[in-house]
């Protein structure tokens, strides 16, 4: 069982809802991929079809590796090398948890005080300035260790994108419940929840912080484990990928130069493939700014903080700064925004092919671009230019024209 947020108003098609004293209400319901599984063969057809892809990247991968290896691998040594120290991420992993933990022994001291000096304003002014001080020093803290221990030594790339990923998941979650509950503090009406339902709320499959949520009468281990074969599978699916289609055209790149170039309505989209995400941006960035800077400055914030947010995950990951994905995101995805919120509703077949297709351009570039860059720091010699943000794939190897290149117009027709 999925827990969403439905909305009680209504929400248009060019932005958040404008209705912004409506609160999500969180109902028991199954997800809506479950639903659409479960009543659309159309939806069932095209899982069956992705599943038929992994067998045969499955078998694809078995036969490769007999003929040419002699021995099976299966794309084990990709997940192997992927997640490689995993002790060493582990450990970053814990220290993520503890600072997180420490924020409600904090809020627990916060409530305590106030009540204490709730008589004197000025006392109470100065313990809300303490308490934000604090609370953006736990923040730095929990963001910065992890950015700075990772960028010391770099760690495999699925470790890094894990511990990197917890760290603002447990941001977000801070976030949320300081949003729910520091004003608590200032007013006695409601009390703080107890820790165990602050440790539930950590690992909660939501961002939006509630004292209670909709659960199940029992927990359905049989989903469960279904649907973590269904992660596992997904991890095999990108490592059959990478082996099958990635490390054989770029693993080389950087050893010698080649000519790879001869070789034969978005606001919608955004706001719901990813609705927990979404919903923690709409409750806690686009909500607050909204009233003082306006919708327009509100939404380049989201995307902004966003884009900026999933550069990061990918450096710390890759051990480099590229930002391709913060550019097809951050810039394009916002300039596609007005161009599409009008156009997109007066002709919506011709602009779902159009976003449809400029998806595959832009996954296209990323699991070109990012590799490339990959290999290149791995196979490039050094040199004293080298640096974390300037792309090493630019200068090696050297990319040159061919001999004697020359333009021929396309239109001439005249045949010798």
């Amino acid at each position: 069982m999925e827990r969403v947020a439905r909305r009680r108003n209504h929400e248009n098609d060019n932005g958040y809802s404008k209705e912004k004293d409506k609160d999500p209400e969180f109902v028991h319901r199954e997800s809506v991929l479950t639903v659409l599984m479960n009543e659309s063969l159309h939806i069932k057809a095209i899982y069956h079809i992705f599943v038929a892809i992994l067998i045969m990247l499955f078998l694809d991968t078995v036969i490769y590796d007999i003929v040419e290896r002699g021995k099976l691998n299966v794309g084990i040594a990709s997940v192997v090398y992927g997640f490689g120290d995993i002790k060493r991420a582990f450990k970053i992993w814990l220290f993520e948890l503890t600072v997180a933990l420490i924020f409600y022994p904090g809020l627990r001291i916060y409530a305590t005080t106030r009540k204490l000096v709730k008589k004197s304003a000025a006392s109470c002014q100065l313990l809300a300035v303490v308490g934000v001080i604090c609370l953006i020093l736990l923040q730095i803290c929990l963001i910065g260790v992890p950015c700075w221990e990772l960028g010391r030594k770099h760690l495999a790339v699925g470790s890094s994108v894990a511990v990197t990923c917890e760290m603002f998941r447990f941001a977000m979650k801070i976030c949320a419940v300081a949003g729910d509950c520091i004003p608590r503090c200032h007013n006695d009406q409601r009390p703080l929840p107890p820790f165990q339902h602050y440790l539930y709320f950590l690992f909660a499959p939501t961002l939006i912080y509630r004292d209670s949520y909709p659960r199940t009468k029992k927990i359905r281990w049989g989903m469960v484990l279904f649907h973590f074969s269904e992660v596992a599978a997904v991890v095999f699916y990108n490592c059959f990928l990478w082996e099958r289609f990635i490390l054989p055209y770029w693993s080389d790149y950087g050893k010698k130069p080649q000519d790879w170039w001869t070789k034969s309505r978005y606001s919608n989209y955004y706001r719901a493939w990813n609705r927990v995400v979404s919903s923690w941006l709409r409750d806690y960035i686009f909500r607050p700014i909204t009233p003082f800077a306006g919708r327009p400055l509100a939404y380049v914030t989201v995307f902004f903080v966003s884009s900026v947010a999933h550069e990061v995950i990918l450096a710390l990951g890759f051990g480099f700064f590229y930002p391709v994905l913060l550019i097809q995101f951050g810039v394009m995805g916002v300039m596609l925004l007005p161009l599409t919120a009008t156009a997109g509703k007066r002709f919506p077949s011709i602009f779902n092919m159009f976003m449809w297709l400029s998806f595959f351009i832009g996954t296209g570039m990323l699991w070109s671009l990012y590799p490339m860059e990959y290999f290149a720091r791995k196979n490039c010699p050094p040199s004293e230019n080298d640096s974390f943000f300037i792309p090493k794939s630019w200068s090696c190897p050297k990319i040159v024209l061919k001999p004697n290149w020359t333009f021929e117009n396309p239109f001439d027709l005249n045949i010798e």
